[in-house]
């Protein structure tokens, strides 16, 4: 369930050439599906019941939950460089825009 471009596209916003309508909807798109994998995810980690398991199953479990807690952190980042570049891409948008006349 791992997701290779977390660790592509990390940075803020990465100028205008980027911020096409279709770029940023793309994505959004793959940051909602990794999104929905990290809650698949904590879903099998929740599932597993450190009480039931043994020494080798808990070291285990313990490195599921770093690596998922890396990739949430990977996420929010994600997520934060995003919404910067739908405010340069709205602030550019309203910069075109002509004057309204009253």
């Amino acid at each position: 369930l791992e997701t290779k471009a977390a660790a592509t596209d990390t940075g803020a916003a990465s100028g205008t050439a980027e911020l096409s309508r279709e770029a940023l909807e793309k994505e959004k798109a793959d940051l909602d599906l990794m999104y929905q994998q990290l809650l698949e995810e904590r879903e099998q980690i929740e599932k597993l019941t450190p009480e039931a398991l043994n020494f080798k199953t808990k070291a285990e479990l313990n490195y599921r939950i770093t690596a998922f807690n890396q990739k949430t952190e990977q996420y929010e980042a994600r997520s934060n460089a995003f919404e910067e570049k739908i405010n340069a891409y709205n602030q550019r948008i309203m910069s075109k825009r002509p004057p309204q006349s009253e």
